[in-house]
């Protein structure tokens, strides 16, 4: 008699994740939002319902209970390697039947890394990956693990800046929120490669930023298996540097490396771990690998710094600008007597100038501008608002009068706009729609 096999099916889809095995790897806390898409619900309701008692944790719950912010206000660690990490992946591995979304994460470099200074505090982008995406299929959008490293300021593949404010509303967005959508802000559902301009980069950013990519990418095409190592290779090396280049001369080497000696000390003697822009920045100075830095005993160290001389073959040559006082304060003028309002960070773009310098030589013209600005964002706002309000009424009542319960999701359907009553303001407005037709 043949044995029966028991299947047990997944809770959640088995989502494949972005970029697997690249550099380019997608973050679990983005995964962790487009699965909640995929399910049409948002990744509130999903850590709430399903993630979060799954975890059997109780100050996750609680928070639940309560509306709390603690889970999400420490989102940035889920992409690290923290207990939180580990076991919000446990949960939802277990959810999905995957067995490696802990790819998609920090863990298993928590012998290498510190997670002081390691991520930022809230999402950064590149406008033109995110266009490109939703040109090519807006389901594909995804947020990189390598754009939460706090290191990271460019995108070398577009070669801009990378943004951290919304376009719209000029709100930080944050890593992890309940209503978030991908490529999208969650306070005012503009799309986050909205933006008039990107901000080009120098060639000394493309340089850094390109090595940061370089040394990352090694990083994470190692095994699991390769990556169980220990800190005393590192702090030997450290040992080796200091040395070799330094001859043992602990103030040279801190002085070379911009750093305190006693953090230094501790860096040697393997008490401590380097914050990773620390070490990468060492590496960058003295020409070696972040793996041979980690792997590698006894580095030998070459000064003559091939790896910048080979990036540099590639990039033209940034001209360098002398600041002209009277040229940039006309400009200034130019825009104080235009109709049409524009952030100072644009307006800067414009100019040719950045925003500290403008601020520095004329505070008074550009806080009129800044002004102005928000005020233009707030009358906008309102209007929208106004407009999306006619819209949800006009749905509202000819659902009504179809015999149809006007859901959340039955007007959003009608008006094609998914996600439109994620907006506390215009939800509250659907509520009272609802209350008055009850009454």
């Amino acid at each position: 008699m043949n044995k029966k096999v028991n299947f047990e099916r997944s809770k959640l889809y088995n989502l494949t994740p972005k970029g697997l095995r690249t550099v380019y790897v997608e973050s679990f806390t983005s995964y962790l939002i487009r699965i909640a898409s995929q399910h049409n619900v948002s990744p509130g309701h999903l850590v709430n319902k399903l993630i979060g008692p799954n975890m059997d944790k109780e100050f996750l719950l609680q928070s639940t209970l309560r509306g709390g912010n603690r889970f999400y206000d420490g989102a940035k660690t889920l992409n690290g390697f923290m207990d939180n990490s580990v076991d919000t992946v446990r949960s939802l591995e277990c959810l999905t039947k995957r067995n490696d979304l802990g790819d998609l994460t920090f863990q298993k470099w928590k012998g290498v890394l510190t997670i002081r200074e390691l991520f930022k505090s809230s999402l950064s982008w590149c406008p033109l990956c995110i266009k490109e995406t939703f040109e090519t299929g807006g389901e594909d959008v995804y947020y990189p693990l390598i754009w939460t490293l706090k290191v990271l300021k460019c995108c070398v593949i577009h070669n801009c800046q990378l943004l951290n404010q919304c376009p719209q509303c000029e709100k930080s967005v944050p890593i992890l929120h309940r209503q978030i959508i991908l490529g999208y802000c969650p306070y005012c559902y503009v799309r986050l490669d909205k933006v008039n301009a990107v901000i080009p980069i120098t060639k000394e950013d493309y340089i850094w930023n390109s090595f940061i990519i370089r040394n990352i990418e090694e990083l994470f095409s190692l095994t699991n298996k390769e990556a169980k190592i220990t800190r005393g290779n590192m702090a030997g090396n450290f040992r080796s540097i200091n040395q070799s280049i330094f001859k043992g001369n602990i103030d040279r080497f801190s002085q070379s490396i911009n750093v305190p000696r006693s953090t230094l000390r501790g860096w040697i003697n393997g008490v401590a771990l380097p914050p990773l822009e620390k070490q990468l920045r060492l590496c960058f100075k003295f020409n070696v690998s972040f793996i041979d830095i980690i792997f590698k005993p006894n580095i030998v160290v070459d000064f003559s710094n091939e790896l910048v001389k080979k990036e540099a073959q590639h990039i033209i040559p940034t001209a360098c600008f002398k600041f002209d006082y009277e040229i940039a304060k006309q400009k200034l003028e130019d825009y104080i007597y235009k109709e049409n309002s524009l952030s100072m960070e644009a307006i800067a773009l414009k100019i040719g100038y950045s925003k500290r310098v403008l601020y520095r030589n004329f505070p008074e013209m550009c806080r009129k501008l800044s002004r102005r600005h928000k005020q233009y964002q707030t009358e906008r706002k309102k209007y929208r608002i106004s407009i999306q309000k006619q819209k949800i009424s006009y749905a509202y009542y000819h659902l009504t009068d179809q015999g149809i319960y006007a859901s959340r999701r039955k007007v959003e359907t009608f008006l094609d706009e998914p996600g439109l009553l994620r907006e506390k303001e215009l939800q509250d407005y659907w509520k009272e729609l609802i209350s008055v037709s009850n009454n």
